[in-house]
C-alpha cells in the first residue's frame, strides 16, 4: 500500500508541475484579440492567457517596442493561476489597462518574464484621415498576423463533435462590399467537402475574430468533425467568399491522419518567442471552472 501511495503521489506531482517541463509562453490568440481603439491607436490589456506559467519569477511585463528595441510603453503584469488548469494562467495589468500609442509605424508587443521575451506579436499601425469635412479626424488601423493566420478548433476528448474554423478579418479585405455576406468553404483539391453553417457580415476596419461550425456538403447534412478532416491524406484549403466571390485562401496538408502543423507549433521551436501553441483556452463561459482547453490546428494563407 505504501509503495502504491508513493506512486500515486508521484503521478499527481508530475501532473501539477507539468507546466514547468516547458518554457512559458502566451496564448497567441489572446495577443491577437487584445482590444484595439481606432481613435487612439491604443490597446486594452485584458484576457491575456499564459501557457506553462512559471513557479519562480521576479517580474512579468507587457512592453511595446520598436523593431530596433526602443521601448514605447511598459506595464507590469500579475500572474493569476487556476488550480483546475495548471498549464494555464491569467495575466492582468497592475496599473492602467489602456495603452495610448497615437502614432504610426512598426511595433512589437512583447511579454517578458524576468526581462526575457517569452512571446511577441509584431504589427504595424497606419493612420487614415477622415474625408468628412465636418468631422475631421484620424483613424488608426493595424496590419500584422491577423491577415495570414487562422485555426481549426475542437475538444480533444470529443473528436466526433463539431469542428470550428476561426479567423480574423476586417472590412478592408472585402473592398467595396463592406456589407458583403462572408461564407467559409473547405476544399479538398477542387472539391468542396464542408462549409460554414451560416454567414457573417463584417463592417469594421478593425481586425475581429470570427468562427463558424463546419457542416458537410451534400444530401447527408451533419456536423463536420476533425475525424472527417483527417481521414484522407491530401492538399486542402479553406476559401473565404464575400457574396459568393473568393477573396482569401488558407492552405494546409493532411498526412498520416494529421494536419501538418506549422513549424511555430513545435514546443521546441526557436526562437521561442515566436512559438504558437497548439492549444487555446476558450474563456467565453466567463468562469474558469467552465473554461475549455481546445486543440488548435493552425493554417496560413497562400495569397
Amino acid at each position: 500500500m505504501r509503495v502504491l501511495s508513493k506512486a500515486l503521489l508521484a503521478i499527481i506531482f508530475c501532473g501539477v508541475n507539468l507546466a514547468q517541463q516547458h518554457q512559458p509562453s502566451v496564448d497567441f490568440t489572446s495577443l491577437m484579440n487584445l482590444r484595439f481603439y481606432n481613435q487612439s491607436g491604443g490597446f486594452m490589456i485584458e484576457n491575456l492567457t499564459m501557457i506553462f506559467p512559471p513557479d519562480n519569477y521576479k517580474s512579468i511585463e507587457f512592453e511595446i517596442t520598436t523593431p530596433s528595441g526602443e521601448s514605447v510603453y511598459k506595464s507590469g503584469l500579475r500572474l493569476q493561476k487556476w488550480d483546475n488548469l495548471p498549464a494555464f494562467a491569467n495575466l492582468a495589468p497592475y496599473g492602467p489597462a489602456i495603452v495610448y500609442l497615437e502614432q504610426t509605424g512598426d511595433f512589437i508587443i512583447n511579454i517578458k518574464v524576468d526581462s526575457m521575451v517569452i512571446s511577441r506579436l509584431p504589427f504595424k499601425i497606419n493612420a487614415v484621415e477622415s474625408k468628412d469635412s465636418f468631422n475631421s479626424k484620424v483613424i488608426y488601423t493595424r496590419d500584422g498576423p491577423w491577415k495570414n493566420l487562422a485555426y481549426f478548433s475542437y475538444e480533444e476528448k470529443r473528436p466526433g463533435y463539431l469542428l470550428k474554423f476561426n479567423w480574423w478579418m476586417n472590412s478592408s479585405e472585402v473592398g467595396s462590399g463592406q456589407n458583403a455576406k462572408i461564407t467559409v468553404h473547405l476544399m479538398k483539391g477542387d472539391k468542396e467537402i464542408a462549409r460554414s453553417q451560416g454567414e457573417v457580415v463584417v463592417s469594421d476596419v478593425n481586425w475581429q475574430e470570427f468562427n463558424y461550425n463546419l457542416v458537410t456538403v451534400g444530401k447527408k447534412f451533419r456536423q463536420f468533425t476533425i475525424n472527417d478532416l483527417t481521414k484522407e491524406n491530401g492538399n486542402y484549403s479553406v476559401v473565404l467568399q464575400a457574396d459568393g466571390k473568393p477573396f482569401k485562401t488558407y492552405s494546409f496538408t493532411v498526412s498520416g491522419g494529421k494536419v501538418k502543423e506549422l513549424p511555430q507549433n513545435n514546443l521546441d521551436y526557436s526562437p521561442h518567442e515566436d512559438f504558437i501553441a497548439s492549444r487555446v483556452l476558450d474563456r467565453s463561459s466567463g468562469s474558469n471552472s467552465s473554461y475549455k482547453i481546445l486543440n488548435a490546428v493552425w493554417v496560413t494563407t497562400k495569397n
